[in-house]
């Protein structure tokens, strides 16, 4: 059997595909239950991810022993098991616990799992008063954070009394998972005032729950908005003023946001003005098409693509892009791939601890050569790690905190030979060609993003380190050093 191969790669391989046969619990149950003894901790994760397949009694006999089991990787897929299958019956006696366990991601996913009703609402609704209330006595305010959020799915009747002081913290991270908190509860109060936050992406919280109350009478709120330059706020404030009332009388400040971004000349900034464009196609006049025809040989196909859409539907008339130019990007020549595959890059983070990354250049040229000009350039440096989804990736490095907010044009895809083995560092994309230079790495093997995302490196120094990022971590300096010893 693979599964008792020496080499653990084979028996995580071999855990992987037995999870997956849900058809045939009766050949994958007990080779799942026994790899639950696996020696190494992501055969075990697999295995406890594939118990689902299980009866009820297997569950029952086998997941209150693995929710303690000493891999954070394992207890955060216990507790998601424990959720999906016997919550209803044996109620959320491991996630209580959970919430003061001493891996801090492990803490989160208990919390992000107590946001649905337990069986003991009254322990659950203690239990997260309790973790709000230390926001300010605690070193940390992702915790707190989480419990409100939670508090808003499990209690809502309890948030207006716990919420301000979240709404008036000094780090935008907690103002926007007050947003959230205050989005998923339907409290409009906290929403209005957090809908003109300085912050970008508090306001982009904010608006998106002020919509879902308001609709269009949040449509004073949205056209704020349209004056920020965050591409992220900008997209979300174009995509919600799809259907305005107002119709035509939000066309010029559309397409003076329009015009502003364009000027820009930034690649990266796709998304925002693709949508800007398309509000202007259902809500302009023929008048309006003037405005638009010069971005038709905006050197974006997809830019110049949504124009071409947008006059055709004001003018009546068929209209096409021009032919798109060639991508014209630098390849770095073979001594300079020499010398990126002696360079590491070093990220010592603010938080404590190095994190060191051996660059693949061979596998991923151009996209190599970016990140590396980036760090040498101080870019990098301050910049954090805004998205951190347990048992799958930490992403960030963007200036603007955020999925949408890149680093100048965009890295065409260099996918290779190299699988997402937990450890490696991709490049985020939206979509095929669009890497904007944000970084993700790996917390487990990932293959399904095999073929689809660009892997610049592998992190070989600090994985411990990486395992211990939170939302909001920022690097202190990112620094490079060249040898086979620099990390």
């Amino acid at each position: 059997s693979s599964l008792a191969d020496p080499d653990p790669a084979v028996r995580r391989a071999a855990a992987e595909s037995l999870g997956t046969i849900a058809s045939d619990p009766e050949r994958s149950v007990p080779a799942l239950v026994a790899a639950l003894a696996d020696p190494d901790a992501d055969v075990r994760r697999l295995a406890v991810e594939g118990l689902p397949a299980a009866s009820a009694e297997t569950l029952r006999e086998r997941l209150p022993l693995v929710v303690g089991d000493p891999e954070p990787r394992v207890r955060i897929a216990a507790l998601r098991v424990w959720d999906r299958t016997l919550k209803p019956s044996r109620g959320c006696e491991p996630l209580l616990f959970a919430v003061r366990d001493g891996d801090p991601l492990v803490v989160l996913t208990a919390l992000d799992l107590l946001a649905r009703p337990c069986p003991e609402a009254a322990r659950q609704r203690t239990t997260l008063l309790a973790i709000v209330g230390e926001l300010g006595r605690s070193a940390s305010w992702h915790a707190p954070a989480r419990a409100l959020a939670a508090l808003a799915g499990s209690a809502p009747d309890a948030l207006a009394g716990v919420i301000g002081p979240f709404e008036r913290h000094d780090v935008p991270y907690v103002r926007a998972w007050a947003a959230r908190a205050a989005d998923r509860a339907g409290l409009e109060p906290p929403l209005t005032r957090l809908a003109g936050d300085p912050d970008p992406n508090v306001r982009t919280a904010a608006l998106e729950g002020l919509f879902r109350i308001r609709q269009h009478g949040a449509d004073d709120a949205l056209l704020a908005a349209l004056s920020s330059d965050d591409p992220q706020l900008v997209l979300t404030a174009a995509r919600l003023l799809e259907g305005t009332p107002r119709g035509a009388d939000v066309v010029p400040p559309l397409l003076e946001t329009l015009d502003r971004l364009g000027a820009r000349r930034q690649a990266t900034l796709r998304d925002p003005r693709v949508a800007l464009i398309a509000r202007v196609a259902e809500l302009g006049a023929p008048a309006d098409a003037e405005r638009l025809r010069p971005a038709l040989q905006d050197p974006d196909p997809a830019v110049a693509g949504a124009v071409a859409a947008a006059l055709s539907r004001l003018e009546g008339d068929s209209v096409s892009a021009p032919e798109p130019p060639t991508p014209v990007g630098r390849v770095p020549t073979e001594a300079e791939i020499e010398r990126l595959e002696r360079t590491r890059v070093l990220l010592d983070l603010e938080s404590g601890g190095r994190v060191g990354i051996r660059l693949l250049p061979d596998l991923a040229p151009t996209n190599v050569a970016r990140f590396v000009a980036l760090a040498r350039a101080g870019t990098l440096n301050g910049l954090g790690f805004h998205r951190v989804e347990p048992n799958f990736v930490v992403q960030g490095l963007s200036p603007g905190a955020n999925e949408y907010a890149g680093h100048g044009d965009f890295t065409r895809d260099e996918v290779g030979r190299v699988s997402h083995w937990r450890g490696t560092v991709g490049i985020s994309t939206r979509g095929h060609d669009t890497g904007d230079g944000q970084i993700f790495v790996n917390l487990v093997d990932n293959t399904r993003l095999d073929h689809s995302y660009t892997i610049i490196g592998e992190v070989e120094l600090g994985m411990d380190v990486v395992d211990r990022i939170r939302e909001g971590d920022r690097v202190r300096a990112a620094t490079l050093v060249e040898g086979s010893g620099g990390a």
